[in-house]
């Protein structure tokens, strides 16, 4: 999967909000993939933070970018939950991350 970025804000109106979107947290989101995809709270925590990182980097640079299997499945959760995404993305990142399937492996 690769991303594709319609609008970012400057560089450093993002840098003040680096520590927000690490420290981020919707613990209702994580306990539900944590059940749908059979893994335990500390993983589907795990995979949530490496998620963020991933979206970070993504805002950083516009260059679409791939995630691994399992960080993808977790990027699709929390797309799903549309408004928290949306917010997240505008609020934190600067601008929405969207996601564009492509045709490589991962």
């Amino acid at each position: 999967m690769r991303t594709e970025q319609a609008t970012r804000a400057p560089l450093p109106q993002f840098i003040k909000d680096f520590a927000g979107a690490l420290a981020y947290e919707n613990p209702e989101m994580v306990e539900r993939y944590a059940r749908r995809h059979g893994v335990d709270r500390d993983e589907a925590e795990r995979l949530f933070t490496e998620c963020k990182k991933f979206l970070i980097v993504c805002a950083l640079f516009p260059d679409p970018c791939s995630p691994a299997r399992a960080l993808d499945q977790m990027w699709h959760h929390f797309i799903l939950h549309t408004r928290d995404y949306a917010d997240y993305c505008w609020r934190l990142l600067g601008g929405f991350i969207h996601h564009r399937p492509s045709e490589a492996p991962n």
